[in-house]
């Protein structure tokens, strides 16, 4: 650290002292009302939520307390941090605004995520996964796990059409059969592998029995291998490659046309070590003997053959052991890369870490590189042509497969929610390319492999600028507010309903279930335009009924803000045979439902639709915590601070009743607070959707990004946010019912600090870190009064510093403790 870092960082802590206790004492023309506010420090090292509500400060805490999940108050074994990558965004928006490092957790939260950011897999075709490429457990089954894509649709939803071989239930072979350099060798079954052992080898062989895999149902071959050479060591490797041969229907042997290697054929292919271990995908579908053909069956693989090389001058000494062996769906996702993005980019807003950035920064641009070229984003729509089976209805097995985190939809070709995701995609990368340039960052551009149709690849170079990538984000923005044209198939926005729809489906139908939750998050994004956020958000509060909505079964649709279904203690009527009871948005009280018309059709094949009733499946009229994130958000951007206020009040009203049952259980004090919203819920005959079970509400357990709710108050109502490099922007937009509030231990670039806010003020106090070369803009709402003065540290400072643009008046200082208020 050099001397002027070391002045920076005593001065800041003077500076801190100095202003722990301040009053709002306001005078002259001004709109506002003096407030006595005294700074005092509460929490160490926990963000803390305070403010003039201190109800509202209980239930903030508590939830944070519990989702958060550091100590026994947890309701889910998982660590915020830690999930797959489906959750990163969210758990990047829940985690690096405050201190969530070793300092305030057992776990260091922020170390957690950056080994995503340095070890997720983006391939070689740009392609970002789901989970790291680690081998799986050998006691794993197909269609559970996550890998380079989701776990579901696998080889044993294929009703026979593809097959897989598993080596974990009754240690046999299953009539593989294996030789070393031409010699037969049985293979070992044991402790779930199937293995062979060599010495001095040169060439080993599996080869599977005779099989059933129709082309169009493997469009990926996966293997999950490990092994070990003891004559390799360091760089000096003895391994050549991993060769994949197939049969097809008449075929009596095997030969190269029909053979791929793992090297240059795998999606994340490369090196193999003399210590491998690998989950490998080989997509087979770009291999023109393979014989997948859209709509039909394709080519019948009869015979499979699994060989290992040495290199030419070495032998191979030691095992060769497969997990698995699976002919498995295309489960890849295109909202990935935007999930990657999107946690790069509140990494480094937040921490300020160049390297990160710069060690990643090749990465984020293949993954924004797929998203333009293979799913072809720079027309200004992103499409899924470029994955197989996801053409957007069921037209049989192996058609309709799912998208992203709502999984067992079937998302049209051209997708609303994936154009969402790709919008944000533009957005973070736009700011990652503009941080890069600020910060000296200078790189060789990378480079992508795109197929040709022979099976080979081209090579696609890098070449966006911010500028380019802010092109095509206007070109998202237009293609998703243009009106819906039923004729040419395109548009998002229906006037008549004031909502977006999803998009076309494969038979040119209209989809639209009433999708809350795509509406939510395209408003909160700022894709919309205000009319159209305003007639959303009419909608989605329950004060304009969309009349086409309204269903002949009462119980298979939701209009207005409550319905008559609801018992006032949350439980629902039991059903009648007149059942004339209603369904409401917003009858689950903590969030709206993800959609307002049962969805019968709009599904991957293998899930129905049929039986579960609306509203019993979070996917179906359900409802997740995370969604009241964009609920308040958008309210704040549409309807102001007030109404986001009053959504969030309402949502601690219904923790109040479940804390109340919890306490009721005694869940906390007999070690059992995972159960802290299940006796609620068991009690009200409601089903929970969450460790190994479905149903209507989605809170704990799996569900990390329930967390997100308490992100809506440092985003939405403190505003706080890095614009520019080395520049921290705090933007108050205090509700009217309160008259302070204050979160404690935020985080900047490695500073800690406390911020507080009020109707014409906004306060940082405690700063403790290096503060060399940082920032702060404070916007504040300028008074309807012509004549006011701006303060800081409580002396008036010239007109000169401080700007005013619109409704707004804008104060840049250095970071360190310090008051700017306006009388």
């Amino acid at each position: 650290m050099n001397f002027k870092r070391i002045i920076s960082l005593v001065l800041g802590m003077v500076m801190c002292l100095s202003l722990a206790a301040c009053g709002d004492k306001g005078g002259g023309d001004s709109d506002y009302t003096e407030i006595d506010y005294n700074y005092t420090k509460e929490s160490e090292t926990m963000l803390k939520f305070s403010s003039s509500d201190s109800d509202l400060d209980h239930f903030l805490n508590d939830y944070l307390h519990r989702h958060l999940r550091y100590d026994n108050y947890r309701i889910g074994d998982l660590s915020l941090g830690s999930s797959v990558m489906f959750n990163k965004e969210w758990e990047a928006m829940s985690l690096f605004f405050f201190d969530s490092t070793s300092n305030a957790v057992p776990d260091d939260r922020v170390l957690m995520m950056e080994n995503y950011l340095y070890n997720i897999p983006v391939d070689k075709f740009g392609y970002t996964w789901q989970a790291f490429d680690n081998v799986e457990p050998t006691n794993s089954k197909p269609g559970v796990l996550f890998g380079q894509g989701w776990p579901f649709p696998a080889y044993n939803k294929s009703a026979g059409n593809s097959t897989g071989w598993e080596w974990n239930s009754d240690n046999k072979a299953d009539g593989w059969t294996a030789s070393v350099d031409g010699a037969e060798k049985t293979p070992a079954v044991s402790g779930g592998v199937i293995a062979v052992d060599m010495t001095k080898a040169k060439t080993i062989e599996f080869v599977s029995p005779a099989t059933t895999i129709k082309a169009f149902h493997s469009p990926f071959l996966e293997l999950d291998i490990r092994m070990n050479d003891a004559l390799g060591f360091a760089t000096n490797y003895n391994f050549d490659d991993i060769y994949v041969y197939w049969q097809t229907s008449g075929d009596t042997d095997f030969s190269e046309s029909k053979m791929v290697k793992q090297s240059d054929f795998a999606t994340l292919g490369g090196v193999v070590t003399s210590n491998y271990m690998k989950h490998l995908y080989f997509p087979m579908y770009m291999h023109p003997a393979w014989g997948r053909v859209n709509g039909k069956d394709g080519n019948t693989v009869t015979k499979i053959k699994i060989v290992v090389r040495a290199k030419q001058d070495a032998e191979l000494t030691g095992s060769i052991k497969m997990n698995y062996v699976r002919g498995n769906y295309d489960t890849r996702h295109t909202n990935n890369g935007e999930l990657l993005l999107r946690a790069g980019k509140l990494h480094y807003e937040f921490t300020g870490k160049a390297d990160v950035l710069a060690d990643n920064l090749a990465r984020y641009r293949k993954a924004i590189l797929f998203l333009l070229e293979h799913c072809n984003g720079k027309s200004g729509l992103i499409d899924q042509k470029y994955f197989v089976g996801h053409e957007g209805t069921k037209q049989g097995l192996g058609t309709s497969i799912g998208q992203g985190y709502w999984d067992i939809l079937s998302t049209p070709d051209v997708s609303l929610y994936n154009n969402i995701y790709f919008y944000k995609a533009l957005e973070s990368m736009i700011y990652l390319e503009k941080m890069a340039a600020a910060e000296g960052i200078e790189q060789t551009m990378p480079t992508v492999a795109y197929p040709n149709a022979d099976g080979t690849c081209k090579t696609i170079t890098y070449d966006y600028t911010a500028e380019k990538l802010q092109a095509v984000l206007e070109k998202v923005r237009e293609a998703i507010q243009a009106p819906v044209n039923e004729t040419a198939k395109t548009g998002f926005w229906d006037e008549e309903k004031g909502r977006l729809i999803e998009g076309f489906n494969a038979n040119g139908e209209i989809v639209d279930y009433g999708f809350i939750m795509f509406n939510l998050e395209a408003v909160a994004a700022g894709i919309t335009t205000d009319e159209q956020s305003k007639k959303i958000m009419s909608w989605v509060a329950g004060e304009r009924i969309v009349e086409s909505d309204i269903q002949e079964n009462n119980r298979e649709y939701a209009v207005g803000l409550k319905g008559t279904a609801v018992n006032p203690d949350g439980s629902f009527k039991e059903e009648e045979d007149e059942d004339p009871y209603t369904y409401g948005i917003y009858d689950f009280e903590f969030a709206p439902r993800s959609t307002t018309v049962k969805n019968k059709r709009q599904y991957f094949w293998s899930w129905g639709g049929q039986s579960t009733a609306f509203g019993e499946q979070v996917q179906d009229g359900g409802a997740i915590m995370y969604l009241s994130y964009y609920d308040i958000m958008s309210r704040i951007s549409a309807r102001g601070a007030d109404d986001g206020f009053e959504r969030l009040k309402d949502i601690q009203k219904w923790y109040n009743k479940v804390e109340k049952v919890a306490a009721d259980y005694g869940v906390d004090e007999d070690g059992d607070s995972m159960n802290f919203y299940r006796v609620y819920y068991k009690d009200i005959g409601i089903d929970m959707q969450g460790n190994n079970t479905a149903g209507g509400v989605g809170l704990d357990y799996e569900f990390l990004e329930s967390a997100l709710l308490y992100a809506s108050v440092p985003y939405g109502f403190f505003g706080i946010r890095s614009e520019k490099c080395n520049v921290l922007n705090v933007q108050p937009n205090l509700p009217s019912s309160l008259n302070w509030w204050k979160l404690e231990n935020l985080t900047f670039n490695g500073v800690r600090y406390d911020l507080t806010i009020g109707k014409n003020f906004a306060q940082i106090d405690y700063v403790r870190g290096d503060t060399y070369g940082l920032s702060v803009d404070v916007k504040l709402a300028k008074p309807s009064k012509s004549s006011f003065k701006v303060y800081v540290d409580g002396k008036a400072i010239a007109d000169a510093e401080y700007a005013v643009e619109g409704d707004t008046v804008t104060v840049n200082l250095p970071l360190r403790a310090e008051r700017v208020e306006i009388r």
